[in-house]
């Protein structure tokens, strides 16, 4: 099969165009301006839509205000990220071939300008000590303290050195305890000294210990109020839109720029029977389409800057529009300093040695998979600007069965959440590995997210992209003894990162799923897999590091082995025969530096393209 390149032609003409008519693309993006956004780290306001509509700081199209540190001796770097590598908002160009990496330097809280204030705010709600004893059910007592926080539009509810018991407060909560305003956070002294335990555990499907965020659902992002549409067709790497009307946009308001996912746009990406010779890929009943959160900087006549760049290009084909973020949206919350663990379910506990037995069990009731299908530690929706931090799992004493940490999900981040920072957050073994989309450490959904400093043990699939998620930043996380690779896992998820990731009996995959996960098709575009290390081989990925076959064009720079694995970057899927058997074929993804990423320079790309923005654009930005 040949992989469809009408994009990357078009990509390729657009950029060439220089005049009125080009629709935004970044010929005139020396125009644009970074905002300095949300100056106040404080900040509770949930819309937030008037907030820092001053003058923002200049980017630079070149590398004023930056000086690149010195290649170590002895190193590398990517054909694609050579010095004075430029993004495609300040003039960078992709290749000959259409090939161009993103820039990753938005992801995370506040744009990834600012490190979450964990620890910054004074103590104002305290947990009575005596609700840790591990006995008393302690859920209204600590909810109490945050509907108090609430209420006062905002605080830090501290828990104490304790174990405390959790059960879900009523069959429709969507948590054991619910954050769901902003400026509020929850925290304890210490993962190993305030410890939450849920002990309900046949009444976790759906549910999280811990929920995080708004009233936003995903339809909102569908139904809200459309304030215009695309007068002409984006780029991918723009922060530069064409509008047909401007009138009622301004500087500071928060805005999504979505398509819609069209039988035309499913047709180009051969998701359609024709093409792809099978039904139900990219089912527009489940994948609306892309869509991304951003805040406007500027509105010059019909041309409307972004603060941050669009990961994919938008047709007018496809419907594409401008809607208002609705105000339900939570800000400058966040989680500090918590154990979670959850009690083992005991209906039907799961044999790990006959493992595939219960992968349908989700769908049984009566059963451990039914009943604790989609439970999550924390779920994390319907929020902006937020964190979760120093967070690991603990394996409660009563898990004498299966000896798990969690039910099912560790932390899950929403479609409807963006800009969140997750750092410094481990997760144990879930009870339940099995079909249905169970049994991940950690899965983002969401846009521009940092997920940082990660280790899971013991997943279905450790690190996980769903749902054409976009601009998120995976780094210097750990996978460990997973069951299935850590992936991109349904739909086309746009611009995403792996950087400086170590896996230990797992590895890394973006491919075409065919009708796994009801019509995932292709799950990726524009992924790259930045210095891999594999420290032990997982025996189903045949001496892989990553496999990346990925629609257009994938990159896999820079992959190493410890003494006894193998390093291989493989291009085409030899794990699994039915998505080899959906690869796309030529063009192969990029792939360079097989075994040598330990002289890769820099060693971070997110690391050095954030230092690189924040210099150019005179940010302080946080080391």
């Amino acid at each position: 099969m040949v992989k469809h390149r009408a994009l990357v032609a078009w990509g390729l003409a657009v950029l060439a165009c220089s005049g009125a008519g080009c629709g935004g693309s970044d010929a005139d993006a020396n125009v644009d301006a970074t905002a300095t956004d949300d100056a106040s780290a404080n900040d509770t306001s949930a819309s937030d839509a008037s907030s820092d509509t001053g003058s923002p700081p200049a980017e630079t199209g070149g590398d004023a205000g930056y000086v690149e540190p010195a290649d170590p001796s002895g190193s590398w770097r990517s054909a694609l990220f050579p010095r004075g590598w430029l993004p495609a908002d300040l003039g960078g160009v992709p290749d000959g071939l259409g090939r161009q990496l993103p820039d990753f330097s938005y992801a995370g809280y506040h744009r990834g300008e600012q490190w979450p204030p964990v620890d910054a705010k004074a103590t104002t709600f305290e947990v009575p000590t005596s609700l840790g004893d591990g006995v008393t059910n302690a859920t209204a007592g600590i909810q109490a303290q945050i509907d108090k926080a609430c209420a006062a539009k905002g605080g830090v509810v501290h828990l104490p050195a304790g174990l405390f018991v959790l059960k879900f407060p009523s069959s429709t909560a969507r948590g054991a305890l619910t954050v769901a305003c902003s400026g509020v956070v929850l925290r304890g002294e210490g993962p190993t000294k305030t410890r939450l335990l849920l002990d309900d555990p046949k009444s976790a499907r759906g549910r999280a210990v811990v929920f995080l965020g708004g009233t936003v659902w995903v339809s909102d992002l569908w139904t809200t109020k459309v304030l215009t549409t695309l007068a002409a067709d984006t780029l991918s790497g723009t922060r530069t839109l064409t509008v047909k009307n401007p009138a009622g946009l301004a500087p500071g308001m928060w805005i999504a720029v979505r398509n819609a996912n069209t039988d035309a746009f499913r047709a180009a990406h051969r998701m359609d029977a024709a093409t792809s010779k099978l039904s139900g890929l990219w089912p527009a009943d489940s994948f609306k389409g892309l869509a991304y959160p951003r805040k406007i900087v500027t509105v010059t006549g019909s041309l409307v800057t972004v603060d941050a760049p669009l990961r994919y290009p938008l047709a007018t084909r496809d419907a594409a529009d401008v809607v208002s973020l609705v105000d339900a949206y939570v800000a400058e919350s966040g989680i500090e300093h918590l154990g979670i663990g959850m009690v083992e379910n005991r209906t039907s506990p799961p044999d790990l040695t006959k493992e595939s037995a219960s992968d349908n069990d989700y769908q049984t009731v009566g059963t451990t998979g039914y009943e604790v299908h989609d439970s999550k530690a924390i779920q994390v929706s319907g929020i902006r600007d937020a964190w979760v931090s120093d967070v690991a799992s603990f394996e409660p004493t009563q898990n004498t069965t299966t000896h798990a940490h969690v039910l099912s999900h560790g932390l899950v981040v929403d479609l409807t959440a963006f800009r969140v920072t997750v750092d410094k957050v481990s997760f144990g073994p879930p009870e339940y590995r099995g079909g249905g989309g169970n049994g991940y450490s950690f899965q983002t959904q969401a846009s521009d997210c940092l997920f940082s400093r990660l280790t899971s043990t013991g997943a279905r699939h450790g690190f996980d992209i769903n749902q054409a998620a976009s601009g998120n930043v995976w780094w210097r996380g750990a996978v460990v003894s997973s069951r299935y690779s850590s992936d991109t896992h349904r739909f086309l998820a746009q611009a995403n990162l792996f950087d400086v990731t170590k896996v230990e009996g797992a590895w890394l995959q973006a491919a075409n799923r065919g009708t796994d996960s009801s019509g995932a098709g292709f799950t990726s575009t524009s992924l790259v897999f930045w210095n891999t290390t594999v420290q032990k081989n997982h025996p189903t990925a045949k001496g892989c590091a990553v496999e990346s076959a990925q629609w257009d064009w994938g990159y896999v720079i820079g992959t190493t082995a410890s003494a006894g694995a193998t390093a291989k970057i493989c291009t085409t899927i030899v794990s699994n025969s039915q998505y080899a058997a959906t690869d796309q074929g030529s063009p192969t993804d990029f792939a360079e530096g097989e075994g040598i990423a330990a002289t890769l320079s820099p060693a971070s790309l997110w690391e050095r393209q954030r230092a690189m923005r924040c210099a150019r654009a005179g940010i302080a930005c946080d080391p």
